[in-house]
């Protein structure tokens, strides 16, 4: 992150030339001739676990780059691979020591592939790698970029080492490039939509998201709740009926399904959706249409807290709805986990606590654990610079979720009147360092107990609703008395 910050500041130059590089023309691995490349147009390299490979690519400017990788997961793995990186014997920055290639996993097409225990009870659906093809950036395996990595070239020759820490793949070319990410506005949107037949036949397509198209972890499941009101539902039976948001709740997952538009036209889309967990944090998703982002709004969209499912139509911020336009055929929608909204503030108290770490560290190594009231600490400026930070900090977190109340900003405000004691009476550090940066109490551990709920984002999910303006959705909830019958039905079988 600070190495992306520094290269922003300088404003190093992002070159339009690429170049590649060849199976055949890089040092380590198996080479595999195309024959035996399993359906890619070239000669590839295989890569085990441990495996090196160097190769020389020609930079034709000295710049930022994004590499590109054309890979193919070997199916004897069900780890995500991960390999370290180096450009002329250097690390640039430290992720390139644990990188990630994105894995895609598809429900197993056969009929067996959906079975039932002896109850007649739902089993959890059979997954199996996708076991394709893909070309995909080097990216943040912390999610806190969606844009590729760029990496720094010299013009000219540049030699480039990887190392296979994990997983087992194929590795067809390697390409230096820069791609140009422009995402229209909304109103951009509509403009090349303009003169599009509208849709007004009152169309309801709707998805059941418990059994993704695709998925990025295999761990991504479907959950069973007892509930009249969610579908699939039968009180004899228990069937998978939701996205399991506890296990959709990593930066980087990623969920696919299928649609089929009958008329191409304008279309709303509603999410009926529960989120109760997380501390009262709304959950952010990345919504694409057929791998892109149709327009900026959706880049980063909030789902806001609930513990009631609820329908959310995605919609601007004043609650008008979008629109989307959907030829006829064929679409893909997808949700994605990323921390870009929230990788400056996360950056910034990572920084602050560092420096709570050092405060604390030179008073324990001045006093040995000894107090001395007479004595001067001279940690003012540091303790001031602590308290701008986190007050900062806290702005930017209420501007961002809009909802000062949230527990994160609670603990925040304890931590920041428990450094401004300090600030006022910094005599005191040395005996109450347990206040200041030891243990989970201390101002230190209620800031790092607010990290993790930043990164999480938990969103369960029961139905995707792809419709006109004019239909009317199913209810959000069913009333008490067929709650209350339902229960007495499932218990009445029991018996």
């Amino acid at each position: 992150y600070a190495v992306a910050m520094e290269r922003l500041r300088e404003g190093l130059e992002i070159p339009t030339e690429e170049s590649v590089n060849l199976a055949q023309e890089r040092l380590g691995g198996e080479l595999v001739p195309p024959s035996q490349s399993k359906n890619y147009e070239g000669y590839v390299t295989n890569l085990q676990a441990g495996d090196k490979i160097e190769l020389t690519i020609n930079a034709p400017v000295g710049g930022l780059y994004e590499v590109w990788l054309d890979y193919r997961v070997e199916e004897q793995t069900f780890l995500n691979p991960e390999l370290s990186f180096e450009i002329n014997d250097t690390t640039q920055f430290n992720e390139m020591n644990a990188l990630t290639l994105p894995l895609q996993w598809q429900q197993a097409h056969e009929e067996s592939a959906i079975q039932f225990d002896r109850y007649g009870d739902q089993l959890q659906v059979r997954s199996e790698l996708a076991g394709e093809w893909d070309q995909q950036p080097l990216k943040d395996p912390n999610h806190f970029f969606a844009d590729p990595l760029k990496f720094e070239l010299a013009e000219g020759e540049n030699t480039l080492s990887f190392e296979l820490i994990e997983g087992a793949i194929l590795l067809g070319d390697i390409i230096i490039k820069n791609t140009q990410r422009s995402i229209l506005s909304y109103e951009e949107y509509l403009v090349v939509h303009e003169g599009a037949s509208k849709q007004n036949d009152q169309q309801l397509l709707t998805i059941e998201t418990e059994n993704p198209v695709t998925k990025s972890r295999r761990s991504i499941r479907g959950q069973y709740l007892r509930n009249p009101a969610l579908s699939p539902y039968d009180y004899q039976t228990r069937l998978l009926n939701v996205l399991d948001g506890a296990s959709f709740s990593e930066p980087g997952d990623q969920v696919s399904y299928v649609l089929t538009v009958e008329e191409s036209g304008f279309y709303q889309i509603t999410f009926k959706y529960l989120q109760n967990m997380n501390n009262g944090m709304p959950a952010r998703r990345r919504i694409e249409l057929n791998g892109e982002v149709p327009f900026e709004e959706l880049s980063t969209y909030f789902f806001d807290y609930s513990n009631k499912w609820i329908h959310e139509t995605l919609s601007d911020d004043e609650g008008n709805a979008f629109l989307f336009y959907l030829e006829e055929g064929q679409h893909t929608l997808s949700l994605v986990i990323d921390s870009t909204l929230v990788a400056a503030p996360y950056h910034e108290l990572l920084a602050l606590l560092a420096k709570m770490d050092g405060i604390g560290a030179e008073v324990v190594r001045l006093t040995g654990g000894l107090v001395d009231r007479q004595r001067a600490w001279g940690a003012e400026t540091s303790l001031a610079e602590i308290l701008d930070g986190l007050n900062a900090q806290r702005e930017v977190l209420i501007d961002l979720l809009g909802n000062e109340k949230l527990p994160i900003l609670t603990e925040l405000a304890v931590a920041i009147a428990m450094v401004e004691s300090f600030y006022e009476q910094p005599d005191t550090l040395p005996h109450y360092l347990t206040r200041f940066n030891q243990g989970y109490s201390s101002a230190y551990g209620r800031i790092q107990s607010v990290l993790p709920t930043l990164i999480a984002s938990p969103l369960s999910m029961d139905r995707i609703f792809i419709h006109d303006a004019n239909v009317e959705l199913p209810r959000e909830r069913v009333g008490i008395f067929t709650t209350a019958l339902e229960s007495v039905k499932a218990f009445a079988y029991t018996f």
